[in-house]
């Protein structure tokens, strides 16, 4: 049977083929007479003819024929004089005008081309346009911010950094971040540029949740638009600390200070002579360590050793370490000097060579540089993470080692840069410390949430079967992932502005996770430049430009109705005019 062809009611295709045969045979019987005659062949056709037509109407045949018909969707900042240039080449083009999650497929089905033209379609329609061949014509990056970067969560006390790109500015456009009481807490001009980078930062005081106001205004301070950064700000981690040194150094004395001001539980131990240590207690009992074990390690979330003490750990010693690190999550950090970046042992090899440099700038904090040693970290293993553009972090098990190229950071304290030193030890501390386990985790790939658009989820837990409420009470369905048994994926379209919740209750504790929805007006050139990079990505596949595409055609079943109406009235009717 020919493969273009095809039967809507392909199932009964035998039983109505024989069927059919032996209506023909019970025709031709009827209509012997005892001799083969003119009128014989006649009645025979036709009741073939009528038959077939009925077989016909009842298995709705069709056939695949080649489309050929070109559109162009038209999508959020598409460029007139594209589209009037299309129209000059092919004056048929037809125009579909895109609405986000609206559905194309219908509208689609005599195509054989799309243009897209304009900033393109949302993620969750690319599924719409698998089937067809797509010319994508980006449209222009819109005037405005087009890159935002900063943290969702936030720790009191830490400076919260917002860096961004704006996209043709106007010389004299400014940019205010404003607190949740409309405070002006930081502001750049930006010049006329064609792609200007900036950069606002604050000091994160009081823990909860909070909607901070990206604010853009011209030159005479009329404000052009408002946009929300949503942000969790949770209350300071006290950490339980050992610090272990072959001797005093001002490096230790500064980093004490610092780490007993903030409130953390702290043990420091300095060899005096062989077998002699002098300890010294913050915010914590009096409880001396001579020996790493797994047990005496247990009770801190970070270890920070000098270089002389880590090189000569023994081997025995450098086990218990590991062991705490991979299996309790322990994390150590290495104050470093010289000999450190030439040295690597069974634990670790931080990878590292020389660049003959020893001065360097703090991401994001300060402009003033730095003094450091004159090396600078490989960044080859996925389990090797930096730590702003100063330190470097070893994923082991669920622990981590770390370490940092600056050299003497009490310096900066002397200098009065006690802001900057706070913020380069705040960042080191909470990316090396133990993580407490949650009973389950929240990840999201959505930057922004916007209302009516699906939000994508997913949870990790040990739970069998966890129900997920949203905060106003109602169940989640989740879907369990193909790969990883204890993850769990969902999406919900997002109802209510504001700030929401999602609940998971496991045992008696409840994990939640915030999370705050805008409206589809808010952050549209960041939305728009975001859809220029993702179609970009998505259509410049190039086994989508050759797509075949095909569709069925079918005669309409009263046609075949009529053909055996007739043929059975020219039965019933002739034999009658003869007589």
């Amino acid at each position: 049977m020919n493969n273009s062809i095809q039967f809507i009611n392909e199932k009964w295709l035998w039983f109505s083929i024989v069927l059919a045969f032996i209506l023909v045979l019970l025709f031709i019987w009827k209509e012997w007479k005892g001799s083969f005659n003119r009128n014989f062949y006649i009645n025979s056709v036709v009741a073939l003819i009528g038959l077939t037509a009925l077989l016909f109407m009842f298995l709705g045949p069709t056939w695949t024929k080649e489309v050929q018909g070109k559109a162009v969707l038209l999508t959020q900042g598409f460029s007139q004089v594209r589209l009037d240039s299309l129209k000059k080449q092919d004056q048929f083009i037809k125009e579909i005008n895109y609405v986000p999650g609206e559905n194309l497929k219908e509208r689609l089905v005599s195509i054989n081309e799309l243009v897209v033209l304009g900033h393109g379609v949302a993620v969750f329609d690319y599924w719409q346009l698998e089937e067809t061949a797509v010319n994508y014509l980006k449209g222009e990056l819109p005037s405005g911010i087009v890159r935002i970067n900063y943290p969702s969560e936030s720790r009191v006390g830490t400076e919260l950094t917002i860096q961004g790109v704006y996209n043709r500015p106007t010389a004299g456009t400014k940019l205010c971040l404003q607190g949740s009481g409309g405070k002006v807490l930081d502001s750049v001009i930006l010049k006329s540029d064609n792609r200007q980078g900036f950069s606002l930062n604050t000091i994160v005081k009081t823990e909860g949740k909070f909607v901070y106001q990206l604010v853009e205004m011209d030159s005479v301070n009329k404000v052009i638009s408002t946009n929300p950064l949503p942000l969790v700000v949770e209350d300071i981690a006290v950490l339980k600390v050992l610090i272990v040194n072959q001797f005093p150094s001002f490096e230790t004395k500064y980093l004490k200070n610092y780490l007993s001001e903030e409130g953390h539980e702290l043990v420091v131990r300095s060899k005096i002579t062989s077998g002699k240590y002098k300890f010294e207690y913050f915010n914590t009992i009096r409880q001396p360590i001579y020996r790493f074990t797994e047990k005496s390690l247990a009770f801190f979330d970070v270890l920070i050793l000098d270089t002389e003490t880590f090189m000569g750990l023994s081997r025995n010693t450098l086990e218990s370490l590991e062991k705490s690190v991979k299996e309790e999550g322990l994390g150590v950090f290495v104050q470093p000097n010289r000999r450190l970046f030439r040295f690597k042992n069974s634990l670790v090899n931080f990878n590292s060579v020389s660049d003959g440099k020893e001065k360097l700038v703090p991401s994001d904090w300060s402009k003033n540089p730095i003094g450091k040693y004159p090396y600078r970290f490989n960044d080859e293993s996925l389990k090797a993470l930096l730590i702003g553009n100063y330190a470097k972090r070893i994923v082991i098990g669920k622990g981590t080692i770390g370490t940092s190229l600056l050299k003497n950071s009490y310096e900066l304290v002397l200098k009065g840069e006690s802001d900057t030193y706070k913020e380069i030890w705040s960042s080191i501390l909470s990316q090396i410390s133990k993580k407490a386990e949650s009973a389950a985790l929240f990840n999201t790939s959505n930057g922004f949430i916007f209302k009516d658009l699906p939000f994508e989820f997913s949870v990790q837990t040990q739970k069998q079967r966890p129900q997920l409420r949203h905060g106003s009470g109602y169940l989640i369905p989740l879907m369990k992932d193909a790969t990883l048994h204890d993850k769990w994926q969902g999406t919900i379209y997002p109802q209510k502005k504001g700030w929401n919740s999602l609940n998971l209750k496991v045992d008696t504790a409840t994990v939640v996770m915030n999370y705050y929805v805008m409206d589809t007006e808010q952050w549209k050139p960041l939305v728009g430049a975001n859809t220029v990079v993702d179609n970009t990505r998505f259509f410049g596949k190039e086994e989508k430009k050759n797509l075949r595409r095909e569709s069925y055609a079918a005669v309409s079943s009263f046609w075949y109705f009529l053909l055996f109406l007739s043929c059975m009235g020219y039965l019933w009717l002739v034999p009658k005019l003869w007589n």
